[in-house]
């Protein structure tokens, strides 16, 4: 059965722990690249002390050569510059810096974020059954061990660096068990589920077509591998998936906050000059294609941030 769920957003949400993540259960939202928190945004609610779990740091991304980036359009230009191009430690302290920015940006608009800062750099540990991974560089291969830890009174964010393109189901699922073991450092240790930016597309045209070995090494973490979470994992999808069993909205106020332009409509072919003035334009858009800005859209039609999302629970 297909359950479909509009939810009026964290904005619009009360909840009797707002002013503090202290009380409220742990939901990990994990995240292959850094930019894919969007795609499942509407499940980052303040009913929960949200963790953001990334796994890679989104270094292959040939936008990291900046042809990307139109700052005369309000796009934030990432740091440090210059652009030193794909696979390369600039490249991945660019991403980094972007999503550090986005929640940031995201925080001042949507109170289940929040500000959170650097506690820092740490060394994760294995666990029996679960070794190291190792990621592979351009200098030879190594321990992927390296995890950022940063802790705010709203939600959290831990960060592997576990090689863009290299994931696999049971790296991630390493990564996720380390992150668990994280919750001692946070203010509540209390756990609920998993959300995983997941979505994966290659069977309806109608729908927006994705296909991506981490989100797909991620989705096969979550779906077929127990994690040990008490109401399971949840995966993003398309709304035609035969697996999909609920639709989320980002509320209205919070999608604004994120994809709007100035002046509208949010339409990069047809408004292409508009400047970016919501928190995915601004920090992501030296990101965007294929064209200029972020196309947001209330269905998944021309990206994955659409307002509507959908997921598979398992």
């Amino acid at each position: 059965m297909v359950v479909t769920v509009m939810l009026m957003g964290t904005a619009a949400c009360s909840s009797p722990h707002a002013s503090g993540g202290s009380g409220l259960p742990i939901r990990y939202v994990v995240i292959p690249h850094p930019d894919d928190e969007f795609s499942v945004w509407s499940m980052v609610d303040d009913r929960h002390y949200n963790v953001f779990v990334l796994l890679t740091q989104g270094e292959g991304s040939g936008y990291c050569d900046g042809h990307g980036l139109d700052a005369g359009a309000g796009e934030r230009p990432p740091l440090p510059q210059p652009f030193a191009g794909p696979r390369t430690a600039t490249c991945a302290a660019q991403r980094l810096d972007s999503w550090r920015q986005f929640l940031d940006d995201m925080g001042t608009a949507d109170p289940a974020v929040g500000p959170a800062k650097l506690i820092g750099v740490l060394r994760a540990r294995s666990m029996p059954g679960q070794p190291t991974p190792t990621r592979c560089g351009p200098t030879g291969c190594g321990p992927a061990d390296t995890v950022q830890l940063w802790i705010g009174s709203r939600s959290a964010r831990i960060v592997f660096d576990l090689g863009d393109g290299q994931v696999t189901p049971r790296s991630a699922t390493w990564a996720i068990q380390e992150a668990r073991l994280l919750r001692f450092r946070l203010p509540t240790q209390h756990e609920t589920d998993i959300v995983g930016a997941t979505y994966l597309n290659t069977a309806d045209p109608h729908w927006f077509r994705y296909d991506h070995t981490d989100q797909r090494a991620l989705a096969a973490a979550l779906s077929s591998i127990d994690q040990h979470v008490p109401q399971g994992e949840w995966g993003r999808t398309f709304p035609t998936d035969p697996r999909r069993s609920a639709t989320f909205r980002v509320a209205p106020p919070v999608w604004c906050a994120a994809v709007c332009v100035s002046p509208g409509p949010v339409d990069p072919v047809a408004n292409p000059d508009a400047r970016r003035t919501g928190a995915l334009q601004r920090d992501y858009g030296w990101l965007a294609f294929p064209y200029g800005y972020w196309a947001a859209t209330t269905q998944p039609v021309a990206s994955f941030y659409s307002q509507e999302q959908d997921f598979w629970h398992r």
